[in-house]
């Protein structure tokens, strides 16, 4: 703390003599002396000096007497407060002391003064002033955001409680009675427990920090208290207090407090912000996982059993990318909402980020409980939505793990609640499944799989092989579906298209397709090279692995563009296969950049899975020439009246935008027949030929 600045004395008097002698006698004081011989000389020395303790002032003096002097003190602000005694020779009637007091004196001495009084009465005011400096000092150590101290005294917006030695209420300025909400007639001269422990009974409030300042001295402050009103209301404070003494004796004790309701407030919005999802209201994953390891301590504790659920949304990103984020977000929100309805108020719901969701289901008896509840989520998510106007159906793949059967810590638990979940999307979504020892494995032998397929890429491990595709009104091969190939270690070769999970695509995608264009254009130069009528050249189909963000970076138009510009003409023998995801999203980036490729005279296809849904909007915009439908949907049509519907429509649609209906996947006559009779174009699988090398397939040709 800085070093209290001794109190400065000044002493005004016309004589010299007297000057002397009043230096005389406080010279045994702690005290910086000012001396003035007239009142405009103690003017001058007020506004060097306007941290004055006391002023001594003479009455009778030339020019401007005591009384004129101290009434332009009075009226300066700056000395306004400095406590005058006046020192005369003159009268003791009361008309002058009453002229001395109206003047703004505190206090009369009458020559010849006498000594010890003098010094009696200088000693207490400079002892205040001290006390009154420290006090401000301390304030000021405490707080130092606080402004400068005179101005809190007076102004402050912040409340002021002075008290005495026995923790009355002396002073409370009125930031203290607003506060407090009560008058200050109300505050003067009660006990300061009324209003900061009224409810502390007396022996505790004796022993309270508080009241103890005022037996040890010093200062101290809570940034987080109470204090009360007298009807008991209670007020969340922060606050400072301050004891002074007389340099032996405790005198009392300042309180500088305000109110943090606000404060508080925000504190707590901060905290929500801090623990609870911003757009559902749900908690966060940081609250998420401190009330999982609590969970987890407490059912470890109890020998108790806790399951724990993870929900990824099954098509929500064709939705946020159809619709816009505005659509995804109020998605998000009425999700939220029925899974708020499918549990208990004891369980915990967390966005973990996304459209990824948990819940923590505590004291679970069974594992029939928690199967309960998944399939009341996987019904309540599959119902329509209404969002923005649009009905919107999605779904939920929902994966269960439960202690402590399914991990012993919450590392192995979440780990295996979040296995659980992918293996109910590889089940074909909008499922639940509990956590099994074999899930781990295929999912461990998916990602070593994954692995291998980078290092392959990097390596060149690859080869295209080429299924022939039959016309069937000319039941002529009419062109070849290039396949590529990875040459697994200990599995031989496997088709590359289903091992391609989303983040490999996007990492690899760009250079498989680049790859896949300069080989099936060479493919294309040698049946060239080697046909005798050129209009029977079969028609090369390149399915493309790129993603719809990296088409919009423009780069495979350039590859295509390079690669043709020296392949004389083969553009028309050309079939490029888009990916339905790209067209999923509807951007016009993506279509615009697909469109493109058909100003390279080539052809364009699209490759249908039934993962997305493809408007008949964003087919139209786009300038194709086929469809190519998925093997994977082929094979159902036999015993499934809805699938075999639902290729018909397939058909129909191709037929309604003049596009050609190719159909993979073909392993028999009948699947042939029906195909036939539904109108379908072209067919390819292994019913047609299996994939062989550009070699094979050349003398095919021939």
């Amino acid at each position: 703390m800085s070093e209290t600045p001794l109190p400065k004395i000044l002493i005004v008097d016309d004589q010299m003599a007297n000057i002397i002698a009043t230096r005389q006698v406080l010279l045994s004081l702690n005290v910086e002396l000012l001396t003035a011989q007239s009142g405009i000389e103690a003017i001058g020395q007020l506004l060097r000096h306007n941290d004055v303790a006391l002023i001594l002032l003479d009455v009778q003096m030339p020019e401007m007497d005591g009384f004129e002097t101290a009434s332009l003190i009075r009226g300066d602000p700056d000395t306004a407060n400095i406590p005058i005694i006046f020192v005369t020779a003159i009268s003791k009637e009361d008309q002058y002391v009453f002229k001395g007091y109206q003047a703004g004196a505190v206090d009369y001495l009458f020559k010849p003064v006498d000594a010890d009084i003098l010094l009696g009465k200088v000693r207490i005011f400079a002892e205040l002033h001290v006390e009154k400096q420290k006090t401000l000092l301390a304030l000021k150590e405490i707080e130092k955001l606080k402004r400068d101290h005179e101005q809190l005294l007076n102004h402050a917006a912040e409340g002021i409680l002075g008290l005495d030695s026995l923790a009355v209420i002396q002073f409370a300025n009125f930031a203290a009675c607003q506060i407090l909400e009560t008058e200050q007639s109300n505050l003067i001269g009660k006990n300061v427990k009324d209003f900061i422990a009224p409810l502390t009974n007396d022996d505790l409030w004796q022993k309270s920090p508080f009241l103890s300042l005022l037996h040890t001295g010093g200062s101290r402050g809570e940034d987080d208290a109470h204090f009360y009103t007298l009807a008991q209301r209670m007020i969340p404070v922060s606050y400072t207090q301050a004891a002074f003494t007389d340099g032996k004796n405790m005198q009392g004790m300042v309180v500088l407090f305000q109110d943090i309701t606000e404060r508080k407030e925000a504190h707590k919005q901060l905290e929500t912000m801090a623990r609870y999802d911003q757009l559902t209201g749900l908690a966060n994953r940081s609250l998420f996982w401190s009330f999982l390891n609590k969970t987890f301590a407490n059912a470890s504790r109890h020998g108790e059993r806790f399951a724990l659920l993870f929900i990824d949304l099954d098509r929500f990103k064709q939705v946020n990318d159809t619709l816009g984020h505005d659509a995804g977000d109020e998605l998000l929100r009425k999700t939220s909402q029925r899974l708020e309805h499918c549990v208990r108020e004891s369980d915990l719901i967390a966005r973990l980020g996304g459209d990824e969701f948990a819940i923590i289901l505590s004291h679970v008896d069974s594992l029939e409980i928690a199967a309960h509840l998944a399939d009341r989520i996987v019904h309540s998510l599959s119902e329509e939505f209404d969002i923005m106007g649009h009905q919107v159906l999605i779904g939920a793949s929902v994966g269960v793990a439960n202690y402590p059967d399914h991990g012993e810590d919450v590392e192995t638990l979440t780990k295996n609640a979040d296995t659980a979940m992918y293996m109910a999307k590889n089940k074909g979504r909008n499922n639940f499944q509990f956590y099994r020892e074999e899930m781990q494995q295929k999912i461990e032998r998916h990602l070593m799989l994954t692995n291998a397929l980078k290092i392959a890429c990097e390596q060149g491990e690859f080869r295209a092989v080429y299924q022939p595709a039959k016309n069937l009104q000319t039941e002529q091969i009419c062109s070849y579906q290039m396949v590529l190939q990875w040459n697994c270690p200990g599995q031989g070769w496997l088709d590359v298209g289903h091992r391609l999970d989303g983040t490999l695509a996007h990492i690899i995608a760009q250079r498989l397709d680049d790859w896949q264009i300069k080989q099936g254009i060479e493919f294309l130069k040698k049946i060239q090279a080697n046909i005798i009528e050129p209009l029977s050249t079969p028609t090369v189909v390149i399915p493309l692995y790129s993603t719809a963000t990296q088409l919009e970076k423009c780069e495979l138009y350039e590859v295509l563009q390079l690669e043709l510009s020296a392949s004389n003409g083969l553009n028309k023998n050309l079939c490029i296969e888009i990916s339905e995801s790209c067209l999923s999203s509807n951007s016009v980036a993506v279509i615009q950049e697909i469109n493109r490729f058909k100003e390279l005279g080539l052809s364009l296809a699209i490759r249908h899975t039934g993962d997305h849904q493809l408007s008949l909007s964003t087919l139209s915009k786009v300038n194709l020439n086929a469809i190519n439908i998925d093997s994977d949907i082929i094979q159902a049509i036999s015993n499934d009246t809805e699938s075999y519907g639902l290729m018909k429509a397939y058909i129909h649609v191709a037929k309604s935008f003049g596009l050609i209906s190719t159909i993979g996947g073909v392993t028999c006559a009948e699947q042939l027949t029906q195909l036939k009779s539904m109108g379908c174009d072209t067919v390819y699988g292994p019913f047609i030929g299996e994939p062989v090398s550009d070699e094979t397939a050349l003398r095919q040709i021939h």
